[in-house]
């Protein structure tokens, strides 16, 4: 089974806090992976975590999230390029952390941005911003999901239809390309609104969101991203992400990138 197919966003977590060996692995994979995005947009990653003397540094979630947990943050800047570059190195960071058996949650609106950059090393938020983070630790088995206002009831996913056969000239029908496009079905975004929309034409996959009314929507953009690259090139699709100017579809999508395909292991 693949890191998407396991993971999903963790709200409850264990009361024991992730201990100091599961903390190094994380920092780990955050060297191990590249800090840059398909934009050519660097971060310099940090965990905001309990500390070995036991004080809790300060993560407001407004009772979102349960239990102890840490959180991997970076400072990004506001353009819709380093926002979608953003989205993109974390999920890939957090597709690891979920291979180690953590339990990840994407936050955005819900937590309080001057609790983090408190707590950041370095003030940046004359020229950049904290726009989401992971929070990761350890799930906890025993707890029921605690409804509130901002979930309700229980979620569902859009049907794969829904997403990429919008129109009947670009059904997919190839049970490869359906699992990798599947991969950015369950991609997590904003209230999981699912506002990732793509069709796959020939050797090239278009991307668009429904509406870019919020600069989320791009890091919902960037995580998608990670999602389809991390199921293509398992699947054998080689390629690049291009981002040359495309007309936006007919139902007012917005086109934000395209993953041209160099090579199959057709």
């Amino acid at each position: 089974m693949d890191a998407i197919n396991k993971r999903k966003s963790i709200r409850n977590f264990e009361d024991d806090f992730v201990n100091a060996d599961t903390l190094s692995r994380v920092f780990k994979i955050i060297e191990s992976k590249s800090k840059q995005g398909p934009h050519g947009y660097s971060f310099d990653f940090e965990i905001i975590a309990q500390n070995l003397s036991g004080q809790n540094r300060k993560l407001s979630t407004y009772g979102l999230l349960t239990g102890k947990y840490a959180a991997i943050v970076a400072w990004s800047g506001s353009e819709p390029e380093s926002l979608m570059d953003y989205g993109y190195v974390l999920e890939n960071i957090a597709l690891d952390c979920v291979d180690m058996g953590l339990g990840t949650c994407w936050l955005g609106g819900s937590l309080s941005k001057q609790d983090i950059i408190q707590e950041m090393r370095s003030d940046k938020s004359h020229q950049q911003g904290i726009y989401a983070l992971l929070a990761f630790g350890f799930k906890n088995r025993q707890k029921k999901i605690i409804r509130n206002v901002f979930f309700g009831k229980k979620r569902k996913r859009k049907e794969f239809h829904e997403l990429f056969s919008f129109d009947s000239t670009d059904s997919v029908t190839d049970d490869i390309k359906k699992y990798v496009l599947d991969g950015v079905r369950w991609a997590p975004s904003d209230m999981n609104s699912q506002p990732i929309r793509a069709e796959w034409k020939e050797n090239r996959v278009h991307f668009y969101l429904t509406d870019d009314k919020s600069l989320l929507r791009y890091v919902d953009a960037g995580i998608a991203m990670s999602h389809f690259e991390y199921r293509a090139k398992r699947q054998g699709f080689e390629g690049n992400w291009v981002f040359e100017p495309k007309q936006d579809h007919p139902q007012n999508f917005v086109h934000f990138a395209s993953y041209e395909i160099t090579k199959t292991n057709e």
